[in-house]
This record gives structure tokens, sequence and C-alpha cells, in this order.
């Protein structure tokens, strides 16, 4: 019987359950000798969770120094094919800042826009520092974790002589797309199709936003059976429009992967909003019904789920 995108043996248990999602970030403001650190902390922006950086402005009054630590540009990017908001922060150096600081900027962007890059909100943080213009440190961070290709890239860019100690960060953030953070939002608010149109509406092509749907509830419902001795299958079926099917393993499935690795994570979802996930995949709602016509759990075996594709 068909549940969503997701096919599964059979149906019985009801939906998970619909709650309102926020956002929040608590300003310190600490005052030393004319100088202000500003430390943003970002609580989380449930269910996927938002990371936090700090930032630190220098100047005469709190304004000044607000004014340093976060004046932004926004611009439009095409990056890998996509049009994705970019929010950038400025470049803020420390010690001995060079006559021309910024020729590497050129060689980033067009790094930046050839990487292929989730759907979703992400943030980058580029550090690179030198001692008398020999390097010894350059960091490239995707979303809090190390970005290899970014900061391979990095190791290339004109970075500019100087003298003594110099350092250059950059934050930016990027937006666009459905990722899993507004997936989460979306199934856990709209749920079942609703949370596939309303993905839609954030940018995901249907076919992204059925994936999206099917590999989170399938990973946050198996987290909750296969405790119990519920016997999964490691393959799917895709099955696409015109009625072809092709089977695939889970393991070589990176949404799926990534999926399981949230639904492991006890820090960026509460309770409700894992049930909410997971009440939601055919398999538990199978499951459910079994075990209510008397089966045992470890007696269950289930066959491999189907995801219906849309036009």
């Amino acid at each position: 019987m068909q549940c969503g995108p997701t096919a599964c043996a059979a149906n019985s248990m009801t939906s998970g359950l619909s709650f309102p999602i926020t956002a929040s970030a608590v300003t310190l403001v600490c005052f030393r000798a004319n100088m202000v650190a500003n430390w943003i902390s970002a609580s989380r922006f449930i269910p996927a969770g938002w990371r936090w950086s700090l930032f630190a402005g220098i100047g005469a009054d709190i304004d000044a120094a607000l004014k340093d630590a976060f004046d932004v540009t926004c611009e439009q990017w095409n990056i890998a094919g996509t049009t994705r908001q970019m929010t950038l922060g400025n470049v803020v150096f420390r010690g001995n800042t060079p006559a021309d600081p910024v020729p590497w900027f050129p060689q980033f962007e067009t790094a930046l826009k050839s990487l292929a890059l989730p759907g979703g909100t992400h943030w980058v943080r580029l550090y690179y520092a030198t001692w008398d213009s020999q390097t010894m440190i350059h960091e490239a961070l995707l979303d809090n974790e190390t970005w290899p290709e970014l900061q391979e890239a990095m190791a290339c860019f004109c970075w500019p002589p100087t003298e003594h100690f110099c350092s250059a960060r950059l934050f930016l953030v990027i937006q666009g797309g459905a990722g899993f953070a507004e997936a989460c939002t979306a199934i856990c608010r709209a749920g079942g199709h609703g949370s596939i149109d309303e993905m839609i509406t954030m940018g995901a092509t249907p076919r992204q936003a059925t994936l999206l749907y099917s590999f989170l509830t399938l990973a946050f419902g198996r987290k909750i059976i296969e405790g119990p001795g519920v016997n999964t299958s490691g393959d799917f079926l895709l099955c696409e429009p015109d009625g072809r099917r092709t089977g695939r393993t889970l393991a070589s499935e990176p949404l799926f992967l990534q999926a399981a690795t949230l639904a492991q994570s006890h820090s960026q979802l509460s309770k409700d909003q894992f049930i909410s996930i997971a009440m939601q995949s055919s398999e538990v709602r199978a499951v459910n019904e079994a075990l209510n016509n008397g089966s045992r759990a470890v007696d269950l075996v289930l066959s491999s789920p189907v995801i219906f594709l849309p036009e």
C-alpha cells in the first residue's frame, strides 16, 4: 500500500505531530577598552541544526563595532548551475593588512561556483594566516566541517605578501533550494504530500522533494523498528512515472546515508520532532499493523521499500 511517495506492505499507524519550528539567537555584548566583542550563538534552527560562529567587531563605540562585525553584502551567484542567494560578510583582517588585501577573492568566487553543493542553507568560512609571507594555515569550512575541495583550491589562491603576521577571515551564508533542515521542518509542519509541496515552494524539484521526504522518513522509521529486531531490507526500488523500476542498495545512496546520520543525532532534534518524522514511515506503519495483529517483531521481514517518483 502506498504511503505518500513510499510504499510498504501495510499501513495502520496515525500520522506524526505537527508544531511550530522556531529559531533563536542570543547576543552577548562585552565592553573592554572601547572594544566590542559580539558573540552570536544561533541556538538551533530546528530540526536540522544551525551551527554557530563568533564575530568580533572593533570600534570607538558599539555602533561602529557592530558595523565592523556584521556589515554584509547580498548577491546572487550561480553555483554548479543553480542560482543561490549569498550573504557575504566583510573580509576581516588582523595584524599587518597588505596594501592590496583581496586579490584572491575572484579565485575564491570561481572555485566556489564550480563546486557541487546540496540544496538548502549552508555557511562557509575561510581563514588564512601568514607570517613574513609564509603560509601558516589556510582553512575552508562548510557547515562547520572541513571542505576538502575548497581548502585544496585555497592553496593556489594569490594570497598577498605581508611582513610579520597577517590573517584574513571571510564568513558567508548560502541559501536556496531545500536541504535537510528545510525538509525536516516541512515534514514536521505539513506531513506527507503537503511537506513535498512545501519543499517545492522552497526551490526543490518534485523529484528532489520526493527523495528527501522518502529517505528521511525511512531512515528515522528504521531507528525505531530495528531496535526490537524487525528485519529490514538493504535495497530499495525507484519507480519511474512510466512504471520502470530500478533496484538499488541503500548503502550506496548518499541521501539515505546522510538521513541515517541525522536520525542518530541526539543534539539536533527534539524527541517530538524525531517522532513526527519517523511516524510517517510506511515501514513503521506496516510494523505497527503487524504487531497489532499479534506478530512478534523478530519474526517480521519487510520487503524492499518502493519510492514512486513524480512526473
